[in-house]
């Protein structure tokens, strides 16, 4: 069973602008205060691993586009390119969506390099994540194995790139690197089928 797919240029060039465009230029943005909820450990059972020295969780800002069955912002359209190009046309997506979100994190250089937000998975039971880079900057989404016992192993990194959007099973404990250069902006789609049902 593949873990993840990473697709180059999966929109046209001139959608890509406009996404990047509308996030940075008109869609209003909401703060918060880090990855995890650091209060809620029965939702967060893997708060064990943002205990690591490298592990900073910056704030970052983020808009709700979809959630709990209802469309919930009026950029919703913007990202459903991102979904139609990627996704199987019977896997009736729209239907099987638990969230999409946007999401900027600032930059910070002043944070050590090779700092990352703290791991952690999007949501409980079989999901996939699409993970669309709105911008060019300079982090890594970071994956890891869990060994165990409070341990865990990074096993790949996937590179930001304008247009490039990584498919992973939901299941992987995740992070991104702390943006030292220039902002991060996403697209996060979780969507409750597994990753070999959904993708073309």
């Amino acid at each position: 069973m593949k873990r993840y797919e990473i697709i180059d240029d999966c929109v046209p060039s001139p959608v890509q602008d406009e996404i990047e465009n509308q996030l940075f230029e008109h869609m209003p943005l909401y703060y918060l205060k880090g990855t995890i909820r650091e209060y809620d450990t029965s939702l967060n059972p893997w708060l064990v691993y943002s205990k690591a020295e490298q592990c900073v969780d910056e704030p970052f800002f983020f808009h709700m586009l979809y959630r709990d069955g209802e469309v919930s912002s009026d950029w919703f359209n913007m990202v459903t390119p991102i979904a139609e190009a990627l996704l199987k046309p019977e896997a009736n997506w729209r239907k099987n969506i638990i969230r999409i979100k946007a999401n900027l994190q600032m930059k910070n250089g002043c944070v050590k390099e090779g700092s990352y937000n703290a791991p952690h998975k999007d949501t409980k039971g079989t999901h996939t994540v699409l993970l669309y880079y709105i911008n060019d900057n300079d982090t890594d989404t970071i994956f890891w194995e869990e060994l165990g016992d409070g341990n865990i192993k990074e096993h790949a990194r996937v590179k930001a790139k304008k247009g490039r959007c990584v498919v992973f099973d939901g299941d992987w404990l995740h992070a991104s690197a702390i943006p030292r250069i220039s902002e991060k902006a996403v697209v996060n789609i979780v969507i409750s089928k597994s990753i070999n049902e959904i993708i073309k």
